[in-house]
């Protein structure tokens, strides 16, 4: 029997909720209605141009979507891949088991999804997360721990993980002067932004608003933090979040 189509996504189980693949579906729609609305309706033919109307709400509500966090809806048995997983897995799917590659791709699909081999250790992820902090002298990063595991993104080199970790900011004493006058402390963490660039404003943002002891230190534990990371040659590295 013939293996027609194309088959070489059959073994990729793409996370559809994940903040990756939304970011590229959105940007997809986008792009692709800009692209249509740049073809001249006059070359269409009556059936066609129902067909692009069609196709562009489509891709309209595909970019209106993203506004209603739809990704949050708790499962049900309507829709989503708890109703469609099992019908993958019992060939009936829109790629039935005709042929032993078929089945083959699907085993591996199922390999992935239940061990996730690949995916960053949580020394990876500390090692990672440790290197945003390289040269700045104002914060270093403690205690850090990953809470469960990671979880792969739309592709096996993007993992999502989840980790509390504690932040210490050290003041110069000139620093530790000038936050005691509130009009100041705007001055002192573009200091801090200035030295550690790679580090989000919110987080100096809070750390400097604590103030800091006579020693000019402080320290903050940050908890369940978000953030995504990406397989490269020289390992994992922290694509977005911190």
């Amino acid at each position: 029997m013939q293996d027609g189509g194309v088959r070489k996504y059959d073994s990729v189980f793409a996370n559809d909720l994940s903040e990756a693949y939304r970011h590229d579906l959105n940007a997809l729609c986008r792009r692709c209605l800009t692209e249509v609305n740049e073809i001249p309706q006059a070359e269409f033919s009556r059936q066609e141009l129902l067909s692009v109307e069609i196709f562009r709400r489509r891709l309209s509500e595909c970019i209106e979507q993203e506004r209603y966090r739809w990704y949050l809806m708790p499962i049900n048995p309507a829709g989503g891949w708890s109703a469609a997983f099992p019908v993958i897995g019992s060939g009936r799917g829109s790629h039935p088991f005709k042929t032993v590659r078929n089945l083959l791709l699907a085993v591996a699909l199922g390999g992935l999804v239940a061990c996730g081999d690949g995916k960053p250790s949580e020394s990876d992820t500390k090692k990672a997360v440790a290197a945003k902090f390289d040269g700045c002298k104002s914060i270093s990063l403690s205690d850090f721990k990953q809470i469960g595991d990671a979880a792969q993104g739309n592709n096996v080199s993007l993992y999502f993980v989840q980790a509390t970790y504690e932040l210490s900011l050290r003041l110069d004493k000139d620093q530790i002067d000038r936050l005691k006058d509130s009009n100041q402390m705007i001055n002192v963490r573009n200091d801090i932004k200035r030295d550690c660039p790679q580090v989000p404003d919110d987080k100096i943002y809070i750390l400097v608003t604590k103030g800091a002891d006579g020693s000019g230190k402080n320290a903050v534990t940050f908890d369940h933090q978000n953030m995504w990371l990406v397989r490269t040659d020289n390992g994992w590295q922290l694509r977005d979040g911190l």
